[in-house]
């Protein structure tokens, strides 16, 4: 058939397939390259004894659907292997605090000392706010905040399907941070930009009040090599706190409305 007969949309068809599959393709082969290559690693406590039983989480090599991340646990050995370890590797296991890395994109093997858990925050039960302060919560169970009136704006606050979300920035500075509640809200790991652009990071434990409390969240901080400060508290299935880049003086505000997390227990059923 003579192509000046085809019609424009024909003629096209080809080349839109073939911008199709190359975009395609450009889209996995970066998904790989952000996945990194495969990774293994020892990990042991401060005495250098292995430790079984290790969470260790990569970054979210797919997006969708559904979004994938790898997560494998050490062997008895303290040893681990990870296919898509992404730009950032976090490392759980009950009794140790929680750390996180940036992972070096020539890494091939790594060695993580974990330490006991001595520094677990310990959530209380929410008492009556005094004056001037306020309450910020998405129901009367499950986590809340005193907000002080005098030095932060809030914003915000309109339920969604599953979540709310508040914004609070403070009266003299620009930076502003945002509460979460909701069961899918936040995950405990923070972000990964927020890693890789951090030259110190500090994480401990979350529980609740109740004698024997499970593990129930995770307070991670650190400072950003551009200066900013930030913060990344969240409980599971719960919600919580971050802000990303605060000035050194807006982030101990923002510190303030954090610390002063507390908890209401759910009805038993």
């Amino acid at each position: 058939m003579n192509s000046k007969l085809l019609s424009p949309s024909c003629r096209l068809l080809p080349l839109l397939v073939l911008v199709v599959a190359f975009a395609s393709l450009l889209a996995a082969n970066q998904a790989a390259s952000q996945s990194g290559s495969p990774l293994s690693g020892t990990i042991t406590n401060e005495d250098g004894k292995p430790i079984a039983g290790v969470v260790v989480v990569g970054s979210y090599w797919k997006d969708c659907c559904p979004a994938e991340r790898d997560s494998v646990r050490t062997d008895v050995n303290g040893d681990f292997r990870i296919d898509h370890p992404g730009a950032a590797l976090h490392f759980l296991k009950e009794g140790f605090e929680p750390q996180t890395i940036a992972v070096v994109p020539t890494t091939t093997n790594l060695r993580v000392i974990l330490h006991p858990a001595n520094n677990d925050w310990i959530i209380p039960a929410c008492g009556k706010p005094t004056h001037n302060l306020k309450r910020v919560r998405w129901s009367k169970y499950g986590i809340q905040f005193i907000i002080p009136r005098h030095a932060v704006k809030v914003a915000g606050g309109k339920p969604d399907v599953d979540y709310v979300r508040y914004v609070l920035r403070t009266k003299t500075g620009a930076s502003y941070m945002e509460l979460w509640f909701g069961g899918f809200t936040l995950q405990t790991a923070p972000d990964d930009d927020l890693i890789v652009a951090s030259t110190r990071i500090s994480q401990r434990n979350i529980r609740t009040a109740s004698v024997n409390a499970p593990f129930v969240g995770v307070d991670s901080s650190g400072h950003l090599r551009s200066g900013g400060l930030w913060r990344w508290t969240a409980i599971l299935g719960r919600g919580g706190a971050v802000y990303r880049n605060a000035s050194a003086q807006d982030a101990p505000i923002f510190d303030q409305v954090i610390n002063s997390m507390c908890f209401v227990p759910y009805p038993k059923r």
